[in-house]
């Protein structure tokens, strides 16, 4: 089946007009020594969708609720046989198709945080996934999302069914789809949304300036972009070939479909030049303050 030809997770700091492109990714905590720098991140992931038919009556439309990597663990949509995965062991363990092969994140150029190797897994036997869970309505030609979270974990893979840790969290503020392309944006709006200090930074002047470092000033955010080329002939197919399988529907109309996406997450971090004239302007403030009292 394939609903969605291409998905690509793509990360934006926007402040600004001048942006770098690269991050820095520190999973063992060693702080002063992160990997080398790396353009993005790429997943293979299966995404899994319901829609509810029966809604088209009513309101011409119907909705729809879409997970993927560890928002899939233990989902089974009300309906399903068994959960999408039982465990963390199902969802990044071997499966007799090679550990890792999915819902892993695996960095380009420098190869970091990979269950394949990479100088970040080679120290810190850690990896990354990540999870997704979206919220919307079918219109008959498109997924239309209009809520839901992206967030990013990591994991030893030499522990699968440890603990996966929440590395940060953003939620959904709009979605749009344009000739075939779905685009969902969502938003880490501050600091208390990144849980796990000292793990994503991006360069400034020679200093590695963490994430959570970032978003301490309120005038700053950290948006995650999703988008996704829909084939709308397939997605019709996979709906009906859903409706006739009494494992893939409700009987009532929802439908369940899933998709193999490969995917990328990339970072487009702003040089906060303006991070520095603000907190010359306040500590202006701070004086002017001080002389008036």
């Amino acid at each position: 089946m394939n609903i969605l030809k291409v998905a690509t997770l793509a990360s934006a700091l926007m402040l600004g007009n001048s942006y770098a492109s690269e991050i820095f990714i520190d999973l063992d905590d060693a702080g002063a020594t992160p990997t080398d720098a790396i353009e993005t991140l790429n997943v293979v992931y299966d995404s899994h969708t319901t829609i509810n038919i029966a809604e088209f009556g009513l309101f011409g439309s119907g909705s729809v609720t879409t997970v993927g990597g560890v928002n899939a663990i233990g989902e089974d949509f009300g309906f399903l046989s068994s959960p999408i995965f039982a465990d963390a062991n199902d969802l990044v363990g071997c499966n007799g198709s090679g550990c890792g092969s999915s819902n892993t994140l695996i960095s380009d150029p420098n190869s970091l945080a990979s269950v394949f190797g990479g100088s970040e897994y080679a120290t810190s036997g850690m990896a990354l996934t990540f999870g997704v869970d979206l919220a919307g309505y079918f219109d008959g030609v498109n997924l239309n999302y209009t809520s839901g979270v992206l967030d990013l974990f990591s994991y030893d893979p030499t522990d699968v069914n440890g603990t996966l840790t929440q590395v940060f969290t953003s939620s959904f503020v709009s979605g749009s789809v344009l000739a075939g392309e779905q685009r969902v944006n969502t938003l880490i709006a501050d600091s208390s949304e990144v849980l796990v200090d000292d793990t994503f930074f991006f360069e400034f002047g020679g200093t590695l300036v963490s994430f959570e470092d970032y978003l301490a000033n309120p005038l700053n955010d950290i948006r995650v972009a999703v988008q996704q080329f829909v084939n709308t002939t397939q997605l019709a197919t996979d709906i009906g070939t859903a409706l006739l399988d009494p494992n893939n529907n409700d009987g009532a109309g929802t439908v369940h479909v899933t998709a193999l996406h490969n995917a990328s997450v990339s970072f487009d971090v702003p040089e906060p030049t303006s991070i520095a004239i603000l907190g010359l302007g306040l500590l202006g403030l701070a004086g002017v303050r001080r002389r008036k009292a």
